[in-house]
């Protein structure tokens, strides 16, 4: 399911409180596959494809409703 083009959101608290900017990357381990997602000025990369937030990379990964800055290990809480 391809994520929606409008509304790219390229900023979240979560983060701006971290400090991770454009180039960083967020990985996770979820059941046997490897997560891993870019941050670009314009949204989130993962597996070839620009999503508007970590949450809806998280519910695309998982099939579950999920925080997306938690999912990734950026918020209090395990992942």
């Amino acid at each position: 399911m391809p994520p929606p083009s409008a509304g790219l959101h390229s900023c979240n608290s979560a983060l701006s409180d971290r400090r991770l900017g454009t180039g960083a990357i967020l990985r996770r381990d979820w059941h046997g596959q490897r997560i891993e997602v870019v941050i670009e000025p314009d949204g989130f990369r993962w597996d070839g494809t620009l999503w508007p937030s970590l949450s809806a990379i998280a519910r695309a990964a998982t099939d579950t409703r999920w925080n997306g800055p938690r999912f990734f290990g950026l918020r209090d809480g395990l992942p």
